[in-house]
């Protein structure tokens, strides 16, 4: 991978922020939208290049395999049930400090999985996110939660767009390794 790619992953999210800026609108929640159904779509376009072994392979080295970045992409999904759901649910709900790799990682909720099943389950998951966002009013979007230590209320159009831009950002570092072998 080239040692520019920092600088042109860097450019690709600028970009996608402009397409999403933090105050949400109509585009920009259609964006949102678009990009989290592509992810699996892309996921599931290079699949074949890993079979079950070579998934467990770092593409390159000091990054994170195929399967480990399904996983951790499964464990960002995980914690809507703390953040997106309880901001629909409850009034002013507040977060549990709970982190993809250092909390929802340790829990190893997908090592008996197969790569076709980590996949099929991302699908899923993202299907029910989707389903779920889809269904929002222009008022939903902007239902807050608090966060301990931040100042500011986050919504779920900024969690949304958090979660999208994360994954512009975990597929885009696949492209680029990919390109590089």
């Amino acid at each position: 991978m080239s040692a520019d790619y920092k600088q042109k992953l860097h450019t690709i999210i600028e970009a996608k922020k402009k397409e999403m800026p933090s105050q949400g609108s109509v585009n920009a929640i259609l964006s949102i939208m678009a990009t989290l159904q592509e992810t699996p779509r892309y996921l599931r376009s290079v699949a074949p290049r890993f079979p079950e072994e070579r998934s467990r392979v770092p593409i390159m080295e000091g990054k994170r395999s195929f399967r480990q970045t399904v996983e951790h992409l499964l464990n960002i999904e995980a914690l809507h049930y703390t953040t997106i759901y309880p901001a629909f649910l409850l009034p002013t709900p507040d977060v549990y400090p709970l982190h993809a790799e250092r909390h929802i990682a340790r829990l190893q909720l997908f090592d008996s999985f197969t790569m076709e099943e980590l996949l099929t389950v991302f699908e899923f998951e993202r299907r029910k996110s989707l389903s779920f966002l889809e269904s929002l009013t222009a008022g939903d979007w902007l239902r807050t939660i608090r966060e301990q230590g931040k100042k500011r209320q986050e919504s779920i159009y900024w969690r949304a767009r958090t979660l999208a831009l994360h994954d512009v950002t975990h597929v885009h570092i696949i492209m680029f390794q990919l390109a590089a072998k």
